[in-house]
Order: C-alpha cells, then structure tokens, then sequence
C-alpha cells in the first residue's frame, strides 16, 4: 500500500525541504498516470452521434460555469494579495486566501452542476412532449387507417358474395336452358320419326294397291310379266327394309330381337334391301375390314357384331364369332348383342360394321369392353351421314374405356376407325352415356 506523502510531511515554509516535496509530487504524478491507464484499457467506449450530442451540450455548460468560477477566483485572490500587504503576515494571508478561494469556487460549481442537471431536465421533458404528440398523431392516423381498410374489406365481401350468388343464379339458368333445348330436340326428333312411319306406311297402302291392280289385269307374255312382278317385288322389299331400318333406329335391341323372332322373314327381306343398297355404294366396307384382319396374325380370336350373313368368318383365317338377331347361317349365333355368350377377356379383336343400331348403343360398347383383352381392338364402320360431329362420337366411345388409335375420315360414303381397349368397366354407366351415344348417331342408313 502506498501511503499519502502529505500527510507525514508538512509545509512549514523553510526552502530546505523543497526537494523532498518535488519527489513526492512526482511520484503522484506517476501513480495518476498508471491509474488513467488501466481504467482506460479495461473499457473501451464507442459513443452515439446522440450521445456525443449531449455531452457537448454538458461540456458547453461547464467550460461557462468555469468561466465563471475563475473570474470568481481573480477577484478573490486580489482581494487576498492587498490584505497580506496590509498585514505582512505571509502565513496567515495564504491561509485565509486558500479558505476563501476553495469556499467561493465550490459555491459557484454547486450552482453551475444544479443549473446544467435542470436545463437537462427541461430538455428531456421537451423532448418527450415532441415524441408523445408525434406517436399520438401517427397513432390516430393508423387507427383511422385500419378502419378504412376494415370498411374496404367488408365491401369487397359483399361484392364476393353477391358475384357468388350470380354465378350460381346463371349456372342454374344454363343447365334449365340445356335442359329445355334437350327436351326440345328430343321432340322434335320423335315427331320426325312419327312423320317417316305414316310416310312409309302409307307408301306401302299405296304400293301394295298398285300392285294388287296390275296382278288383276292380263298379261300379253310371260317374260314381260315376270319382270314386272320382280320390279313389283323389289320395290316392295326396299319400301319394307326401309321401314324396318327405321324400326330398328327408334327401338332397344331386345324390341327388334321380338319383332324378328315373331316374324322371321322380316330378317330376310331386311337383308335382300341391304344387299341392294350395297350394290350402289362405290365401295363394300365389309371387304376393308376383311383385308385389315387377313394381316393380323392368326392366333387372334375375332367377334363380329352383326354378322348378318356372316361372310367375314368365311373370308378371314382367324378363328371368328359371328352374332345377330336371326340366324341366316349355321355358324351364326342368333342373340341380343348387347348380351353375348362369351366369356370375359376372351377376343382380340371386335367388329362392329354398320351394326350400331337402336337406341342401346352403350350397352353393345360396354359388351365390348367386357368380351375384348385389354390392348384388343374394336373397329367400326359406319355411314358418313350418320355424323354430325365425328369428335363427339370419338369421346363417347372413350368414355367406355377406349382410346382412338386410327381414324379415316376421307371417304365420302364410310368412316372407319380403330380403338383399344385401356380399363376394365367393372359397373356399368348410366343410361345417359347410351343416349348420348345413339343422339350422335341418330340418322338412317338409308339417307344415301
């Protein structure tokens, strides 16, 4: 421990002991400095532009308050010089002038520290007042704000709501109108097809009359009689395949399966008229389909829908499953077609050539997909004016687990395409998709 130098040694005023002061003033010296040093190094500060603010306007304040004090103390050391002078005692005169100076620079340093802490205090205030009214004033202002915005908000859900509802109002009123327009067109299709029944029956009045009249009359020959009675016939035949094929459009398949039973030679005057109709037709698309299969492999197994004579079981190498309402051969099976006797996933290849006929169309493509493997084919062959949009035809026939693999739609006479078979229906669709398919495809095929 370093003890203080001045407190065991004291200035009596003899200059013999000058040099041991000075030593001991500079040892403080050194001791201040060693202490400046480490209080230094143990906290380095890095004051705010705010602070450095603050502390020039303190230091402003002392550098006056100090100011002030050694003006005070001039004057009182002038005071002190004259009254030594008076008295001549040195002792006495530097005592009382040490008192005096020491009492009057703590007096005005007291009075300078209270009136710097108030200013700072006044600031402060001020600068709080500032601060407040500026929060305050950004306060209201947000508040006001937010509540533009909650009222913004609700208005634009009003809007919502209201668009919502209209949206809604005018699918109702879209779906109403499809409605309406498909009751429409279904009415004034049925009344169409009552229209060509009454024209076709009263043709065949007609025609059975004029027949019966010339069989009456006599014959000048034989050979001139017997043609007429073939003419007689054939347009007999065609008026009634006619009719027929427009029962058959307008009907389900077990209905056409009925009639024909009960009366068998309908079946084959329906033929003998579609054999006819084939011999105008620039092209038999039968014989198509036949080369088509002839370049398939022969393992494949094929199922023709609608055989008819079945003339392509004879023509193709493949083993062949020939189906129709009638049997007008031995290897063909008289059956509903949308209901054959065949096991499941069990042909390659099905053959629908002009055989999509009434009203169940759906039912024939869905015994398709359950008779075909999958990956099998399904061709089909139908008359050009049976089309309005071939498209749509495409995506109804997709729609029973098909996908369009070929399509020739350049004749003038035929379309033929080609499916695949992708998915297994396990459950049947609804009714519609069969409608759907048949409005389609809902004209004759005796329109050429």
């Amino acid at each position: 421990m370093t003890t203080n130098p001045f407190k065991t040694a004291k200035w009596d005023g003899d200059t013999a002991k000058s040099e041991t002061y000075v030593e001991m003033l500079k040892q403080l010296i050194t001791l201040k400095k060693s202490t400046s040093n480490t209080r230094k190094l143990k906290k380095p500060y890095t004051p705010s532009p705010e602070n450095n603010r603050k502390k020039a306007i303190v230091e402003e304040k002392r550098l006056k308050s100090k100011q002030n004090g050694r003006k005070s103390d001039k004057l009182s050391k002038k005071i002190k010089m004259k009254k030594k002078r008076s008295t001549g005692s040195p002792s006495s005169s530097s005592t009382s002038s040490t008192s005096d100076s020491s009492s009057s620079s703590s007096s005005s340093g007291d009075e300078s520290e209270s009136d710097s802490e108030g200013e700072k205090k006044r600031m402060k205030l001020e600068l709080e007042k500032k601060l407040l009214k500026k929060y305050q004033s950004e306060i209201s202002e947000l508040v006001t704000h937010s509540e533009h915005l909650v009222a913004e908000l609700a208005k634009e859900r009003k809007k919502q709501k209201q668009l919502r509802k209209e949206l809604e109002e005018n699918k109702k009123k879209r779906k109403k109108k499809k409605r309406e327009n498909d009751v429409t067109i279904v009415d004034r299709i049925l009344k169409k097809k009552e229209k060509n029944r009454k024209k076709l029956k009263s043709m065949l009045a007609e025609k059975l009359d004029e027949s019966a009249i010339e069989l009456k009359k006599p014959h000048k020959g034989t050979k001139e009689a017997l043609s007429l009675k073939q003419k007689m016939e054939q347009k007999l035949n065609a008026a009634r395949f006619r009719f027929l094929n427009e029962q058959i459009y307008t009907m389900d398949s077990k209905e056409a399966k009925k009639i024909f039973e009960q009366d068998p030679d309908a079946f084959r005057v329906y033929h003998e008229g579609y054999r006819q109709q084939v011999k105008q037709w620039p092209l038999n698309p039968l014989d198509v389909v036949i080369q088509t299969i002839k370049r398939m492999p022969k393992s494949l197994v094929v199922a023709d829908f609608g055989c008819g004579e079945g003339r392509l079981a004879k023509s193709v190498p493949q083993r062949t499953f020939s189906f129709d309402l009638v049997a007008l051969a031995d290897h063909v099976t008289p059956c509903d077609m949308a209901h054959v006797p065949l096991h499941e996933t069990c042909i390659d290849v099905a053959v629908f050539c002009l055989s999509l006929m009434s009203t169940n169309l759906g039912d024939y493509l869905l015994e398709a997909n359950r008779v075909l493997v999958v990956g099998g084919t399904l061709k089909i062959v139908e008359v050009v004016s049976r089309f309005e949009r071939p498209e749509d035809f495409i995506k109804a026939v997709q729609y029973f687990g098909f996908k369009l693999m070929w399509k020739d739609l350049t004749h003038d006479y035929f379309y033929f395409m080609d499916f695949k078979k992708i998915t297994i229906l396990r459950i049947r669709p609804n009714c519609r998709s069969s409608n759907y398919t048949y409005s389609l495809v809902c004209t004759r095929r005796d329109s050429l």
